[in-house]
């Protein structure tokens, strides 16, 4: 059974598309996921201010490259894999960092000691194909319940365990924006 390969140049096993050349533009999904993406980039602002030491400038510079690296990596490598890994494994780095190094610095070194990791794991499934392979093998009821345990811990972060410092600082904000990001996730 062979897959069908959609538009693009193909280097390796990907495929390379060139936004308007081989992608095209659908208005519906682009500004859903302008939203979505702003929503999502933005709510890292107050975690890195609060947890890695970062002033307001760097911590949306910081939000502005990830987003351009995840959006570029789809065009570049073709399918996928790490975006939707990303979302479930924050709570539980961000938990692990947290609680094991108390300094800003050595908080940011280890994010970025995991996120190298996980960029080399990414990079292993993406060229031997074991990333196709272990998304067939998921189930979708398992893939289903990451996310969903996902957002609950975010929801439980948020509303609860800081709620001190993020949600009642900023009450009208943070509940627009959780309820603009329910409504985006659940329109398609």
């Amino acid at each position: 059974m062979t897959a069908k390969r959609s538009n693009g140049w193909q280097w390796g096993p990907f495929t390379f598309r060139l936004p308007f050349l081989h992608t095209r533009l659908l208005w519906p999904e682009f500004l859903q996921g302008v939203f979505v993406s702003t929503a999502t980039g933005l709510a890292l602002v107050p975690v890195l201010q609060a947890y890695f030491g970062m002033s307001f400038e760097q911590a949306v510079t910081c939000s502005l490259l990830y987003s351009f690296f995840i959006v570029s990596s789809l065009h570049t490598f073709g399918e996928p894999y790490a975006p939707g890994w990303n979302t479930p494994a924050l709570p539980l780095v961000l938990a692990y960092v947290i609680a094991g190094y108390p300094d800003p610095v050595q908080r940011f070194q280890a994010m970025t000691a995991l996120s190298l990791l996980f960029a080399g794991l990414v990079t292993v499934l993406g060229v031997s194909g074991l990333g196709t392979w272990l998304m067939r093998w998921l189930p979708p009821t398992l893939r289903a319940g990451i996310i969903l345990g996902a957002a609950f811990a975010a929801f439980k972060k948020v509303f609860i365990d800081d709620a001190e410092k993020f949600l009642l600082q900023q009450p009208i904000s943070t509940t627009l924006a959780c309820v603009v990001c329910l409504v985006l996730v659940f329109s398609v």
